[in-house]
């Protein structure tokens, strides 16, 4: 019997490495942002000691220091950039196992499956970035330390437990200030149903404030260092309506709004899947009959999306609005799934959870290995992710376009767009100095670091025209375009007619 149960928990944890890390670097073409983390990665490499994330002061360059790890060891690639985020997933769900199984080892087998399978905690985790990389980390981190350390039966492993519990959520949102409102919606829940009484509380706030404020350190010495302010400042833009943030949210979960980013559109949708599972779910959970503590847990879950919804919503002005800002919730609805099965009933929960993450596997499979494996995504200026339009380019594959680029005699190539970091990271470092951004640059936005200054300096052309170059737009973007035609230099200019790249407008100096 015990050889049978390792013998399915090696099953689910291959499975699911194969699910994280088939084909890493080649399903989903890398992002722009995931090119500035590997720039910045070559940079700690070169002797730059970053004190916050390369474009803002509201993010840790930790991340970014592990990755320069990666691409130590591994070799500069996109697979170096991505592996971190496959490998803290596993480690982030075997810490989830553990923490349920203390209660519930059926329901500890069922929440790893569907975390394992669910699509967008998958495809996020799958991409290099502090937020997907580290704040689930973090976040089920502090809640196993809560779980082991501070209900442990000696004092000094309590008093322990909470300052790194404190430490950990402080640590978290230095990482990313999106962690905020998770931090401030887990203490309110733990304060609501997990009540200590009042004076265990303030001496559990207490060491918890002592470790938050250890945590703080790094920050307090890198804006001093910077000169920047503590806390980032309001946005000026206003938060997007609370109809936008609940479809994005709903896209987000569904993993409609990632398909569509991904490959243009879901070939299976499921956008309305969600709502009808967490409806059967949970009242299945409320007409069967369970204690006190569990009634809470429910609850408690409940109350915590509730909340970091509402936090999230409020903090996040709206063109910011999109998938990763939910990655937490979208961490926390599998867990509520695999806590609402019970051990009455176990034949219905046993075709209830296999079914859940059969429907999961299906649209990974059918919405996002498949299509994305047989091409290099799509390129479209506005695609549906929930209550608002994306772009689809920024996850298209730029290998080829890049390389068809590099063979030209051109000695400048001029990128219309942002996405010049993503040409500029593909580019060879011998050639980089080719890779130019069209328009003039305008810092701005999250604090300007030494390392960002540098990055612009270097994809910023100065000078006169030179004798031959290249401008390169996507075809659907029709505003660049347009303010090309604009141009005085524009009649000067004649469409490359020998570089064909599909998805591509191609000019050259005559």
């Amino acid at each position: 019997m015990i050889a049978k149960k390792i013998y399915w928990y090696f099953i689910g944890f291959f499975g699911g490495v194969a699910l994280l890390f088939w084909e890493l670097d080649d399903i989903v073409g890398i992002h722009r942002d995931e090119a500035i983390f590997g720039l910045l990665a070559e940079m700690i490499l070169e002797g730059v000691r970053p004190l916050t994330g390369i474009f803002n002061n509201y993010t840790s360059p930790v991340h970014s220091y592990m990755l320069a790890v990666c691409v130590w060891f591994f070799g500069n690639s996109v697979w170096s950039l991505r592996c971190l985020g496959p490998v803290f997933t596993l480690i982030t769900i075997i810490a989830i196992f553990d923490i349920i199984r203390q209660h519930c080892v059926i329901r500890a087998r069922w929440t790893a499956g569907l975390l394992l399978t669910f699509p967008p905690v998958v495809m996020l985790s799958r991409l290099c970035g502090e937020v997907f990389v580290l704040n689930p980390f973090f976040f089920f981190g502090t809640i196993w330390i809560y779980v082991k350390l501070c209900n442990n039966a000696k004092k000094y492993v309590r008093i322990t437990g909470w300052i790194l519990s404190g430490f950990v959520l402080s640590f978290g949102i230095w990482n990313h200030v999106i962690f905020l409102p998770s931090a401030v919606s887990l203490v309110i829940c733990y304060a609501l149903f997990r009540w200590p009484g009042l004076r265990r509380f303030l001496i559990h706030g207490m060491f918890c404030l002592i470790g938050f404020s250890i945590g703080l350190i790094p920050r307090f010495v890198s804006m001093l260092a910077l000169g920047m302010d503590l806390f980032p400042q309001k946005p000026s833009i206003p938060p997007a309506s609370l109809k936008t943030a609940l479809l994005n949210l709903l896209y987000t979960l569904s993993g409609d709004g990632l398909y569509a980013r991904f490959s243009g559109g879901s070939i299976l949708p499921f956008v309305w899947g969600i709502p009808a599972i967490l409806a059967i779910f949970a009242t299945i959970f409320l007409v069967s009959k369970h204690d006190k503590t569990e009634k809470k847990m429910f609850w408690g879950i409940i109350t915590f999306i509730a909340i970091n919804f509402a936090g999230i919503w409020q903090i996040t002005p709206f063109g910011s609005v999109g998938s990763r800002i939910w990655l937490i919730i979208a961490w926390v609805l599998p867990v509520f799934l695999g806590f609402c099965k019970t051990n009455a009933n176990r034949g219905l929960w046993r075709v209830l959870g296999g079914i859940v993450i059969l429907i999961n596997l299906t649209l990974l499979a059918a919405n996002y290995y498949i299509p994305n494996s047989r091409s290099n995504g799509v390129i479209e200026p506005s695609v549906y992710v929930g209550g608002k339009t994306d772009n689809t380019w920024d996850y298209y594959d730029h290998r080829q376009i890049t390389e068809a680029l590099l063979q030209s005699d051109a000695e400048y190539i001029f990128i219309s767009n942002i996405n010049v970091f993503t040409f500029y990271y593909l580019t060879p470092e011998d050639q980089r100095h080719r890779i130019k951004l069209l328009w003039p640059v305008i810092l701005g936005g999250g604090g300007n670091t030494p390392e960002k200054e540098k990055l612009y300096g270097q994809i910023t052309y100065k000078g006169q025209m030179p004798k031959t170059a290249l401008f390169v737009f996507y075809n659907t973007d029709k505003d660049y375009l347009a303010h090309f035609i604009q141009q005085p230099f524009y009649n000067m200019t004649v469409q490359a007619k020998d570089i064909a790249v599909p998805g591509f407008l191609i000019y050259r100096l005559k």
